[in-house]
């Protein structure tokens, strides 16, 4: 549980939580329990994991240049003097060879309230804003929940209506169609780039 101390007792604190609920805990279970107060640090991270395509590695040290820079535009709190990490790295391969960059940045913000999650943001857009530049696409596990969300709903659709054999084809026709459409998505933007290198080469 997070939130702000809007009272604190002898007995017991309240906690006024984002959603304004205020919640009385007792001292005791406080005593107990690993306790953090964010109001006291001034500094704050931001992390992400991105996956590409083993097919684009040759593009990745140009995009860990990249995400650095839009950070350093778009975020003027992140901290680049050596004393915390500031790193965009090809960190590891992942299933069926596929490349896995982490992207770790640390901020003179401290990690709670508007300006937090302002700068977070600011960071997000940037780290898009440098996929963006580098014509590249993050390959998340879409597909796989797609299809076991198919199963799930042609088993939920035929519980809470009755359906037959032929009502559960039917839902999970729709999302085989949708995992279709991603993955055509998909190809068109790798054609497109493809295309771009091959005109660049031609000059």
């Amino acid at each position: 549980f997070s939130g702000r101390v809007a009272n604190l007792g002898w007995i017991e604190t309240v906690i006024r939580g984002s959603d304004e609920i205020m919640v009385t805990i007792p001292n005791s279970d406080l005593l107990s329990e690993r306790v953090s107060n964010l109001s006291r640090l001034h500094q704050c991270q931001v992390k992400q994991v991105l996956k590409f395509s083993k097919t684009d590695t040759e593009k990745l040290p140009k995009l860990l240049q990249d995400i650095k820079t839009e950070i350093r535009r778009r975020c003027p709190t992140v901290i680049t003097d050596g004393s915390r990490p500031f790193r965009a790295s090809w960190t590891s391969f992942v299933g069926g060879g596929n490349a896995e960059v982490t992207v770790d940045a640390h901020f003179r913000i401290s990690p709670a309230g508007d300006m937090f999650w302002d700068n977070q943001q600011r960071c997000l857009q940037a780290i898009d804003e440098a996929i963006r530049l580098n014509d590249l696409v993050q390959i998340y596990n879409g597909i796989v929940v797609r299809l076991l969300m198919a199963q799930l709903s042609s088993l939920l659709y035929c519980s809470w209506h009755g359906g037959g054999k032929d009502a559960c084809m039917r839902v999970r026709r729709r999302w085989i169609e949708q995992i279709e459409d991603d993955r055509r998505v998909m190809e068109r933007k790798k054609n497109r780039w493809a295309k771009r290198q091959m005109s660049k080469n031609d000059r």
